[in-house]
C-alpha cells in the first residue's frame, strides 16, 4: 500500500506530482516495485503514475490518516482480483508492505524488511525500518497480512480515521536499520534538489 493523500504543507504544493527522473515523485516509486506486485495507491486520482497500473482507491474519510490509508489500500486490494498473468492463481500474499508515497526510492528497502519479518518470531507482526539515528520510519514497513487486519478491525467501532502509523506498527515491531539513502523522502524543495541530483 502506498499512502498518498498528505497535504504537502512543507512543499507548498502536491509533492508526489512534482517532475523527477522521467515521471514525478510518485512515479519514481511505482517505478521501483515489480510489476507482479499488487498495489494499491491511497489518495486523491493522479494522472501520471509511470505507466504502472494500480488499485487507486481513497481512505474514509480522505485525509484520514495513514491508518485509514493502510486499511482503504487493504480493504480494496482484498476485493480486487488480482492475478500476475500466470497460469495459475498465486498463493494468498502472507505480507503487506507500506511505502510512503514520497520516498521514491523506499522500494528498495523492502526485500530486507520482508526478510527480517519471515525470520522473527511468529508472534512479531511488523518489522519497520530504522534510520541512522535510530528512529522509526513507521510509513515504510513490512506488516503480517492477517494481523494487520486483525489490528485494525479492533478500532474500526471507535473509528480508525486520526490513528497514527505509530498505532499500525506497535512497539513491539522488528526494527531494521536500513541506509539513509533508501529512507529519503521528499517533504521540501530541497530535499526535491536532492532527490533530482540523485536520480
Amino acid at each position: 500500500m502506498v499512502p498518498a493523500g498528505g497535504t504537502s504543507r512543507r512543499m507548498g504544493t502536491d509533492k508526489l506530482a512534482l517532475p523527477l527522473g522521467g515521471s514525478t515523485v510518485l512515479g519514481e516509486l511505482l517505478s521501483r516495485v515489480p510489476r507482479s506486485v499488487p498495489v494499491a495507491v491511497v489518495g486523491p486520482a493522479r494522472p501520471d503514475l509511470g505507466g504502472r497500473s494500480v488499485l487507486a482507491t481513497r481512505e474514509d474519510p480522505p485525509g484520514g490518516g495513514p491508518a485509514a490509508a493502510v486499511d482503504a489500500g487493504l480493504r480494496a486490494l482484498a476485493a480486487a482480483e488480482w492475478t500476475s498473468g500466470a497460469a495459475t492463481p498465486a498463493p494468498p500474499p502472507e505480507i503487506a508492505v507500506v511505502c510512503a508515497g514520497d520516498a521514491p526510492w523506499s522500494p528498495l528497502a523492502v526485500p530486507a524488511l520482508v526478510a527480517a519479518l519471515r525470520a522473527g518470531p511468529p508472534e512479531v507482526r511488523c518489522a519497520v525500518a530504522v534510520d541512522g539515528g535510530g528512529r522509526r520510519q513507521v510509513l515504510l514497513a513490512a506488516h503480517r497480512l492477517h494481523p494487520l487486519r486483525a489490528h485494525l478491525s479492533t478500532a474500526r467501532d471507535s473509528g480508525v480515521a486520526g490513528r497514527s502509523a505509530r498505532w499500525l506498527v506497535g512497539a513491539g515491531a522488528l526494527e531494521v536499520p536500513l541506509p539513509e539513502e533508501l529512507l529519503a523522502d521528499v517533504d521540501t524543495p530541497d530535499q526535491l534538489l536532492e532527490a533530482r541530483r540523485r536520480s
